[in-house]
């Protein structure tokens, strides 16, 4: 894990050595997965803890970010 602290925003980029997966099915939230035991942590992280989720290639790296309020 590391972090940049920008003028506008906080970006944690969140990186591992596995081969990734197929992070695109999971972006948004979907009924069909609603009692699953994973899958739904992606879309509940875009949609209510950060302002932007980035996923670089295959997946097992990821750019999360806050923004700041302006000053």
């Amino acid at each position: 894990v590391e972090y940049e602290h920008f003028d506008d925003r906080i970006a944690f980029t969140i990186k591992d050595h596995g081969d990734g997966f197929d992070w695109e099915s999971y972006l948004e939230l979907n009924p069909e997965r609603a009692f699953d035991n994973h899958g739904r942590g992606i879309a509940m992280a875009g949609m209510y803890s950060f302002d932007a989720l980035t996923y670089q290639g295959s997946g097992n790296e990821v750019i999360a970010e806050i923004n700041l309020p302006i000053k």
